[in-house]
Protein backbone atom coordinates (compact mmCIF):
# COMPACT_ATOMS: atom_id res chain seq x y z
CA UNK A 1 0.00 0.00 0.00
CA UNK A 2 1.53 3.67 -0.86
CA UNK A 3 2.50 5.56 2.01
CA UNK A 4 0.10 9.01 2.33
CA UNK A 5 1.95 11.94 0.27
CA UNK A 6 2.86 9.65 -2.60
CA UNK A 7 1.67 9.46 -6.12
CA UNK A 8 0.11 6.86 -7.52
CA UNK A 9 1.41 7.56 -10.88
CA UNK A 10 0.20 4.47 -13.22
CA UNK A 11 -3.91 5.14 -12.71
CA UNK A 12 -3.28 8.58 -13.10
CA UNK A 13 -0.81 8.63 -16.04
CA UNK A 14 -3.30 6.41 -18.36
CA UNK A 15 -6.16 8.36 -17.93
CA UNK A 16 -4.65 11.53 -18.43
CA UNK A 17 -2.96 10.15 -21.70
CA UNK A 18 -6.13 8.94 -22.56
CA UNK A 19 -8.13 12.13 -21.82
CA UNK A 20 -5.53 13.95 -24.08
CA UNK A 21 -5.68 11.62 -27.00
CA UNK A 22 -9.44 12.64 -26.91
CA UNK A 23 -9.62 16.54 -26.43
CA UNK A 24 -9.51 16.89 -30.23
CA UNK A 25 -12.40 14.85 -30.51
CA UNK A 26 -14.94 16.65 -28.70
CA UNK A 27 -14.53 19.66 -31.43
CA UNK A 28 -15.85 18.19 -34.18
CA UNK A 29 -18.63 19.22 -35.60
CA UNK A 30 -20.36 21.53 -33.27
CA UNK A 31 -19.04 24.62 -31.38
CA UNK A 32 -20.14 26.26 -28.07
CA UNK A 33 -18.11 28.99 -25.65
CA UNK A 34 -16.44 26.68 -23.79
CA UNK A 35 -14.23 25.26 -26.94
CA UNK A 36 -13.22 29.14 -27.44
CA UNK A 37 -12.45 29.43 -23.69
CA UNK A 38 -10.23 25.86 -24.36
CA UNK A 39 -8.45 27.27 -27.63
CA UNK A 40 -7.74 31.10 -25.74
CA UNK A 41 -5.53 28.94 -22.96
CA UNK A 42 -3.94 27.21 -26.18
CA UNK A 43 -2.69 30.37 -27.49
CA UNK A 44 -1.55 31.81 -24.01
CA UNK A 45 0.36 28.83 -22.67
CA UNK A 46 3.48 31.18 -21.36
CA UNK A 47 0.35 32.46 -19.01
CA UNK A 48 -0.55 28.93 -17.82
CA UNK A 49 3.18 28.75 -17.02
CA UNK A 50 3.48 31.66 -15.07
CA UNK A 51 -0.03 30.11 -13.20
CA UNK A 52 1.85 27.27 -12.28
CA UNK A 53 5.01 28.85 -10.83
CA UNK A 54 2.57 30.87 -9.09
CA UNK A 55 0.50 27.91 -7.63
CA UNK A 56 4.44 26.34 -6.80
CA UNK A 57 4.94 29.40 -4.41
CA UNK A 58 1.96 29.38 -2.75
CA UNK A 59 1.79 25.39 -2.34
CA UNK A 60 5.01 26.14 -0.91
CA UNK A 61 4.51 28.66 1.52
CA UNK A 62 0.77 27.38 2.43
CA UNK A 63 1.88 23.86 3.22
CA UNK A 64 5.65 24.23 4.04
CA UNK A 65 6.48 20.96 1.50
CA UNK A 66 9.98 20.95 -0.30
CA UNK A 67 9.81 23.48 -4.05
CA UNK A 68 10.10 19.54 -6.18
CA UNK A 69 7.09 18.27 -4.52
CA UNK A 70 5.33 21.62 -4.79
CA UNK A 71 6.52 21.77 -8.64
CA UNK A 72 5.27 18.07 -8.50
CA UNK A 73 1.60 18.75 -6.90
CA UNK A 74 1.07 21.85 -9.23
CA UNK A 75 2.30 20.16 -12.65
CA UNK A 76 -0.12 17.18 -12.13
CA UNK A 77 -3.03 18.90 -11.01
CA UNK A 78 -2.54 21.11 -13.92
CA UNK A 79 -1.85 18.54 -16.42
CA UNK A 80 -5.21 16.43 -15.16
CA UNK A 81 -7.04 20.10 -15.58
CA UNK A 82 -6.00 20.74 -18.82
CA UNK A 83 -6.69 17.04 -20.21
CA UNK A 84 -9.45 15.04 -18.32
CA UNK A 85 -10.74 18.73 -16.93
CA UNK A 86 -10.86 20.84 -19.83
CA UNK A 87 -12.57 17.94 -22.23
CA UNK A 88 -14.90 17.37 -19.09
CA UNK A 89 -16.09 21.00 -18.61
CA UNK A 90 -16.65 21.48 -22.55
CA UNK A 91 -18.52 18.41 -22.43
CA UNK A 92 -20.42 19.66 -19.36
CA UNK A 93 -21.08 23.24 -20.66
CA UNK A 94 -22.90 21.37 -23.92
CA UNK A 95 -25.24 20.13 -21.23
CA UNK A 96 -25.74 23.47 -19.52
CA UNK A 97 -26.35 24.89 -23.50
CA UNK A 98 -28.89 22.53 -23.89
CA UNK A 99 -30.70 23.80 -20.57
CA UNK A 100 -30.03 27.51 -20.91
CA UNK A 101 -29.87 28.24 -24.73
CA UNK A 102 -33.63 28.48 -25.24
CA UNK A 103 -34.26 30.70 -21.78
CA UNK A 104 -31.26 33.27 -22.69
CA UNK A 105 -31.37 33.56 -26.41
CA UNK A 106 -28.80 31.32 -27.87
CA UNK A 107 -25.57 29.90 -27.20
CA UNK A 108 -23.57 32.85 -27.60
CA UNK A 109 -25.65 34.88 -25.38
CA UNK A 110 -23.73 37.28 -23.23
CA UNK A 111 -24.87 35.14 -20.17
CA UNK A 112 -23.96 32.02 -21.64
CA UNK A 113 -20.38 33.54 -22.28
CA UNK A 114 -19.93 34.72 -18.92
CA UNK A 115 -21.04 31.50 -17.50
CA UNK A 116 -18.43 29.58 -19.73
CA UNK A 117 -15.88 31.43 -17.87
CA UNK A 118 -16.86 31.49 -14.41
CA UNK A 119 -18.22 27.64 -14.24
CA UNK A 120 -14.90 26.69 -15.73
CA UNK A 121 -12.45 28.36 -13.71
CA UNK A 122 -14.40 27.29 -10.83
CA UNK A 123 -14.79 24.03 -11.98
CA UNK A 124 -10.62 23.76 -12.61
CA UNK A 125 -9.62 25.47 -9.30
CA UNK A 126 -12.01 22.87 -7.56
CA UNK A 127 -11.25 19.73 -9.69
CA UNK A 128 -7.17 20.72 -9.37
CA UNK A 129 -7.84 20.75 -5.66
CA UNK A 130 -9.83 17.68 -5.22
CA UNK A 131 -7.14 15.64 -7.05
CA UNK A 132 -4.35 17.08 -4.92
CA UNK A 133 -6.38 15.57 -1.86
CA UNK A 134 -7.31 12.16 -3.15
CA UNK A 135 -3.46 11.40 -4.45
CA UNK A 136 -1.64 13.39 -1.38
CA UNK A 137 -4.16 13.68 1.24
CA UNK A 138 -3.58 17.10 1.24
CA UNK A 139 -6.27 20.05 2.68
CA UNK A 140 -8.28 21.58 0.19
CA UNK A 141 -8.48 24.41 2.06
CA UNK A 142 -5.33 25.39 2.31
CA UNK A 143 -4.57 24.05 -1.52
CA UNK A 144 -7.75 26.23 -2.93
CA UNK A 145 -5.56 29.78 -2.52
CA UNK A 146 -2.82 28.68 -4.83
CA UNK A 147 -5.28 26.63 -7.51
CA UNK A 148 -7.30 29.93 -7.35
CA UNK A 149 -4.74 32.02 -7.85
CA UNK A 150 -2.92 30.50 -10.82
CA UNK A 151 -6.68 29.65 -12.52
CA UNK A 152 -8.09 33.36 -11.64
CA UNK A 153 -4.38 34.57 -13.41
CA UNK A 154 -4.69 32.15 -16.62
CA UNK A 155 -8.95 32.68 -16.72
CA UNK A 156 -8.43 36.65 -16.72
CA UNK A 157 -6.10 36.63 -19.63
CA UNK A 158 -7.81 34.18 -21.36
CA UNK A 159 -11.33 36.38 -20.99
CA UNK A 160 -9.41 39.46 -22.17
CA UNK A 161 -8.55 37.89 -24.94
CA UNK A 162 -12.12 36.29 -25.34
CA UNK A 163 -13.85 39.99 -24.86
CA UNK A 164 -11.24 42.52 -25.57
CA UNK A 165 -9.25 41.10 -28.98
CA UNK A 166 -12.06 39.28 -30.88
CA UNK A 167 -11.55 35.84 -29.70
CA UNK A 168 -15.05 34.94 -29.19
CA UNK A 169 -15.45 35.91 -33.10
CA UNK A 170 -11.93 33.95 -34.32
CA UNK A 171 -12.37 30.43 -35.95
CA UNK A 172 -11.74 27.48 -34.49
Amino acid sequence: MPKAGRLRSTPVTSALLLALSLVGTARADVVWPALYVVASHHHFWYVIVAGFALEVLILRSQLGIATRRAILISFVANTFSATVGMLGLSLAMLGWHFAMDRIVAGTFAPLNLAASLILMLGASILLESALTRAIWKLPIRRTLRAFSAGNILSYTVVAIDLYCFGGWSRSL
